[in-house]
């Protein structure tokens, strides 16, 4: 059994296997094995990109959630005030009151 050399890289592809003796009992044709070795380092670039892209994914997703709760935040300190308003409305109508609390009515049957 031959040796066997590769050429170009491992990322998705194993690469080019050549066998040894192919190499030294046949001509070189440049033109083949520089596409061949485009493809493989096209199909590498596509993959490496493909898991970058896979990578950062719930990092942008993380950045429109922090977006949306900057968002959010700035809402809820608006309506502190609107609710301490309401709060303090609802405390002095109580204290003007003069009705009893507690009480029930009862069924008055005939």
């Amino acid at each position: 059994m031959a040796l066997s050399r590769r050429i170009g890289p491992s990322v998705t592809d194993p690469g080019l296997w050549i066998p040894s003796d192919a190499v030294r009992s046949r001509p070189v044709d440049l033109d083949e094995v520089t596409a061949r070795l485009l493809d493989v380092s096209l199909k590498s670039r596509s993959y490496l990109i493909t898991e970058f892209v896979r990578g950062t994914w719930d990092y942008q997703g993380a950045k429109g959630d922090v977006e949306r709760h900057s968002i959010l935040l700035r809402w809820i300190l608006e309506q502190v005030p609107l609710v301490e308003a309401e709060l303090n409305e609802s405390k002095a109508s109580k204290g003007n009151s003069h009705t009893r609390h507690g009480t029930k009515r009862r069924l008055v049957r005939e």
